[in-house]
């Protein structure tokens, strides 16, 4: 899949974020070499996610392009920061759902990465099928 037309080559990722997010983040992503520049869909809505007051995101994009970055980026960003700066011990807690466990795998992956010089504050779980076998589910 060729995604060369969905870069938006006016500016670097490392201009792009800088300022925006936590300098470990943006060390993150500097350490992943795929990203150079913001794709097109990165550029639109990093900056609205970020400023958004909402709990509840849904990203609708015809293509993959830099979707995991999209959504991932200001969320950690926006925990790392609220933890950091509250003086109470709560912890932030995100659920993220995937529709396969390869996909799982492959975003707790990439956290992982762009988590990396900030792990101290950050752990990323998976949790695989087998995980809920013993778990009683009450819904209502």
């Amino acid at each position: 899949m060729s995604v060369a037309a969905n870069i938006d080559k006016s500016i670097s990722m490392q201009e792009f974020i800088k300022g925006k997010m936590i300098k470990e983040l943006a060390k993150g992503v500097a350490s992943i070499k795929e990203y150079v520049y913001p794709s097109m869909l990165q550029s639109s809505a990093i900056p609205a996610i970020k400023k958004s007051e909402s709990k509840n995101i849904i990203v609708k994009y015809s293509e993959m392009s830099g979707i995991k970055l999209t959504v991932m980026l200001p969320l950690l960003n926006q925990q790392i920061k609220h933890v950091v700066s509250s003086e109470s011990d709560q912890v932030v807690y995100t659920l993220v759902l995937c529709h396969t466990n390869q996909r799982c795998q492959h975003l707790t992956d990439f956290c992982n990465e762009l988590t990396k010089f900030c792990q101290d504050v950050v752990d990323i779980v998976m949790f695989e099928q087998l995980d809920f076998q013993d778990v009683k589910h009450d819904w209502k």
